[in-house]
């Protein structure tokens, strides 16, 4: 019985532990812009005119 409640303590402590924030995730207001993405090759397939 003992090491069943170890193991529900020991799930429940990762569970947890998973959930936490780190921040916000907007980026602060002086944040450089990111980089806009290289065009693939199927972009012209894929993206309507």
């Amino acid at each position: 019985m003992e090491l069943r409640k170890l193991i529900v303590l020991a799930l429940l402590a990762i569970s947890l532990s998973a959930c936490g924030a780190r921040g916000p995730l907007e980026p602060p207001p002086g944040a450089a812009a990111p980089d806009p993405d290289e065009p693939a090759a199927i972009d012209p397939l894929i993206k309507p005119n």
